[in-house]
Order: structure tokens, then sequence, then C-alpha cells
């Protein structure tokens, strides 16, 4: 990612299912704006290559001491809960929801987040 992006001259951040990926991202350009892409559960068989440590550590966002995403990015359907709750009122993160593709969902979103990601629908 980061090769990609050091040749790239608009507007850019990088955001990652995979803490790894975002820790590498902070180590090679700090200075890029960067975010976690998260949900509220993390199954072995969406994660195989994942401990349950690890799994658990993800969805309560532990890594985010060591990774310092500048946001979170978090599945719509999953909100409320309490792992964004806190990255966003206590760390004062921005809260971004993904995918928002229905008025519903946009109701959820503005109520619990910062911004949305949608797709198929105009909000």
């Amino acid at each position: 990612m980061t090769q990609v992006l050091m040749t790239y001259a608009g507007p850019v951040a990088g955001m990652s299912f995979d803490p790894h990926q975002v820790l590498a991202l902070r180590e090679a350009m700090p200075e890029l704006p960067r975010g976690i892409v998260a949900e509220r559960i993390y199954r072995e068989v969406d994660w195989p290559e994942a401990s349950v440590a690890q799994r658990k550590g993800m969805q309560h966002l532990k890594h985010a001491l060591r990774t310092r995403p500048h946001f979170v990015a978090y599945a719509v359907n999953d909100l409320p809960a309490l792992a964004p709750w806190i990255a966003r009122h206590v760390f004062g993160l921005p809260l971004l929801t993904w995918t928002v593709r229905t008025p519903e969902q946009r109701e959820r979103a503005a109520r619990d987040a910062d911004q949305t990601i949608f797709e198929g629908f105009c909000p």
C-alpha cells in the first residue's frame, strides 16, 4: 500500500481490516491519515489465520494504542457497539460506517457515527 500511496499526489487515507497493515502504514508513512475497518464479530471462518486472542483483540479494538488509527470505519449493522463508542467519545476519533445501502442504515449512521461509506444509494 505504501508504494502505491507514495506516488499518489491527491488526497488519500489508508485503511484496512488488518491491524498489522495499519501499524505498517503508521511506521512507513506516519503523516498519512489511517484508519481501521472493524466489525463486532470476527469469525474463524472469515479470519482463519488469526488466533482467538487476535480476533477478540480486533473485536475490541485493543490494537488501537499500538496502531493509532486516525479514524474507525465500523459495520453499520453492528452499531451501536461499545468499542466504536469508546473510540469516538473517549478518544475523539471520527467514526465512519460501512456499507450504508438503505435509508434505515442511513438513519442509524446519522445517530451513531460521524460519516457514512455508502453504495448503491444516494444519501
